[in-house]
This record gives structure tokens, C-alpha cells and sequence, in this order.
């Protein structure tokens, strides 16, 4: 993760975009997933100090994060089984980073289903099938909803 990712989604979350667009998703790609449990704790440590200051925020960041936002798995990440104990594996899609020249390409998907290997069934299936499946049901669900607002607006 780059250094501007963070402040991007804590400011996200500060600028109330979660709570007021509840079907919006958010994908953070490019990133892997060992930064989220760090920074999830530290949103979620500022927000019981200082809740009071947005109060906006009806639930912790992590409900928000859990509930709307997607990170994208590095194959050789050794981060993935701690991320899955934090119960991030409904939040975890799996990248095959092609074109770039790291990827591998063939034997990506091979790749990812020996990292995830070490999580439980219903893990690896969240990873591999169920989360791609809802975040593109979920844009597409948004998309429409965003369009038939426009419609409404210039009519």
C-alpha cells in the first residue's frame, strides 16, 4: 500500500461516504491485505476516543470497512491467515496482476488456490468465487440506482 491509500480511506469514512451511498463498494487493489488489520484497529481506536467529534458515524469503521470494502490479495502475501482471523475473508478478492511483469501468467489461479490452501472451505470460496460475485452484482446494483437518481433529476 502506498502512503496515500490510508488517509484515503480514513478520510472516506470521515467524509461520511459510507453511510450516506450504503451500496457503494470499495476497492482498494494494488495494495495486498496485511495493512488492513493495522489500520482498521487505528480507525477504530480513533473513533472510540474521539467518536464524538463524527458523529456521523453510527458504527466503528471496521462495520463500514467489513460491510462495503474489498482488498485484492497478493498470492505470496504471508498475511492472508491473519486477515482471516480478523474475519476479513468476505473482504478479500484475489488479484492475477497481469499485465504487470511480476504477474504469473499462466498458473495464476493455480497460484492463488495453494495460498489459500491454509484457510478453511468456505474461506477459500469467499476469496476465490463469492466476493468477485458480490462486488460486481453490488456495482451493477449501484450503477442502475445511480442512473435511474440522474434520470429522476432531469425529468
Amino acid at each position: 500500500m502506498d502512503d496515500t491509500e490510508c488517509p484515503r480511506l480514513h478520510g472516506c469514512h470521515l467524509r461520511r461516504r459510507p453511510r450516506k451511498v450504503p451500496k457503494l463498494r470499495i476497492a482498494l487493489l494494488e495494495a495486498g491485505v496485511g495493512w488492513a488489520g493495522y489500520w482498521l484497529d487505528r480507525m477504530d481506536g480513533h473513533y472510540e476516543k474521539m467518536g464524538s467529534m463524527a458523529p456521523w458515524l453510527k458504527k466503528r469503521p471496521t462495520e463500514y470497512f467489513m460491510e462495503q470494502c474489498y482488498l485484492s490479495l497478493d498470492p505470496g502475501e504471508r498475511t492472508l491467515a491473519a486477515m482471516y482471523d480478523l474475519s476479513l475473508d468476505r473482504n478479500i478478492l484475489w488479484g492475477s496482476d497481469f499485465p504487470h511483469f511480476d504477474c504469473t501468467y499462466p498458473g495464476v489461479v493455480k497460484q492463488v488456490e495453494d495460498a489459500v490452501k491454509i484457510l478453511p472451505a468456505t474461506a477459500r470460496h469467499n476469496i476465490m468465487t463469492a466476493n468477485p460475485a458480490l462486488m460486481i452484482i453490488a456495482s451493477d446494483a449501484l450503477r442502475r440506482s445511480m442512473r435511474r437518481r440522474r434520470a429522476l433529476r432531469s425529468a
